[in-house]
Order: structure tokens, then sequence, then C-alpha cells
């Protein structure tokens, strides 16, 4: 946690601004306005309606083309560069004791980002979507979503679907494909392990930092 002393950009006043940790998310926390020139902003602000928002869109794109597009970019690195990956939340299945993967990655040309999810035994059913903007008084989708304005692409246009051959196809599949573990017990689903706890830390960046664990579980129970 990390709290910092600035100047409000209104009333000059000096306050404390909270940078980091529970709580830096209040609606009234802010780095340029003290909580009462914050709370004012938000008041007169409330009585504009929003014109515009963010939305997501299911699209048809075949999970060999998000692999393909994922191999493409790892090439493109500068392998003496600084690299940085965004991390998304997952779901897990206690069932079946796999997690799910979410991640995405850019497109060529003027397309955006796509978003994808699938479950590791399953890469062939990826789901891909695009964050659109829409129209709320319409609800029509209007373009891209994008920070910039000057960026964004009216209309969605998707990118031409380079063809496959059968061969490539079973290639990019089956290389992101991990089966079921035979030995997994859905009988001891709702026990955490320190591998499902490490499992979950690498691929969602959730820590389960509360949990009291040793070498062989972890004990979710309150003393």
């Amino acid at each position: 946690m990390r709290h910092c002393t600035v100047r409000c950009q209104h009333c000059d006043i000096n306050y404390s601004y909270q940078a980091s940790g529970e709580g830096c998310h209040e609606p009234t926390n802010d780095k340029d306005y003290c909580p009462e020139c914050k709370q004012a902003i938000i008041d007169a602000l409330a009585k504009i309606p929003k014109k515009f928002g963010k939305s997501t869109m299911k699209i048809g794109v075949p999970p060999e083309y998000i692999f393909h597009l994922k191999e493409k970019r790892e090439a493109e690195k500068d392998p003496k560069g600084l690299h940085m990956k965004r991390v998304f939340a997952c779901l897990y299945d206690w069932e079946n004791g796999e997690h799910e993967v979410v991640g995405d990655v850019n497109g060529d040309g003027n397309t955006p980002h796509f978003f994808y999810h699938y479950w590791p035994s399953e890469p062939e059913e990826m789901s891909v979507t695009l964050e659109v903007e829409k129209d709320l008084k319409t609800n029509e989708v209007i373009g891209y979503w994008g920070n910039d304005v000057n960026q964004q692409i009216r209309g969605i246009t998707l990118p031409e679907i380079p063809e496959f051959s059968e061969e490539e196809r079973t290639r990019l599949i089956e290389l992101h494909r991990v089966p079921l573990d035979p030995n997994y017990d859905p009988e001891k689903k709702n026990t955490f392990t320190t591998e499902m706890r490490d499992d979950l830390s690498k691929f969602s960046g959730l820590y389960y930092l509360d949990y009291k664990y040793d070498d062989k579980k972890i004990d979710t129970n309150d003393e």
C-alpha cells in the first residue's frame, strides 16, 4: 500500500492519495482531485448519460488462425527487448481438473486485439471475441473499441483468414492440446493442493495468499 501527498488541481488543498493497495479503487480516490472535489465531479457527471460504451462481440475465427497469430507475434519479438504479457483471470473445471486458457493477440494490419478462451483438452472449441464500440441509445455496433479515437476504425471488417492445410491445422491445434489427467479424482474437487495453487497462479495471475497450506494440502478452514 502506497500513499502520496499531492495537491488538488481545483481547490489547491494538500491531500493523501492512495496509489496502491486495498481501497485504492474507491471512486473519490484520485491523483488529481481531493475527495471533496472528486465527489463534486462524480455528482455532476452523473447527470449526463453515457452515449457510447464498450461491448464484446463473438466472431467466427477458427482457432488455428489465432494460434498462427500467436506464433507470428512471438517470432516478431526483439530478443533483446523488454517483453510484457497481459494476464487474464480464468475458470477452473473442478469436475475434470483443468484450467481455462484465456488470452489476447494482435491481428494483422488494422485488425485490433482478438480475445480468446478455450479448455486445453478441447482447443478446437476456442471462442474468439472482439471489443467493440456500441451506441447505447440505438444498441448499434459502430466499430472497434480503441482508447485513441483517431485510431479507431469505423465498421467491423474481419481479416481475410488464410487457408491452412489439414496438416498445418492439426499441428497448430495439437500443439496446444493438453489431455485430461486420467488420475484426477473429482471426489477431491474441493481440496486445494499446492500444485493446483501454482497451476492457477501461473495461468490466471490469481494467488491464494490467504490460505494456510503445507506441502500436500491447503487448509481453507478458519482457525
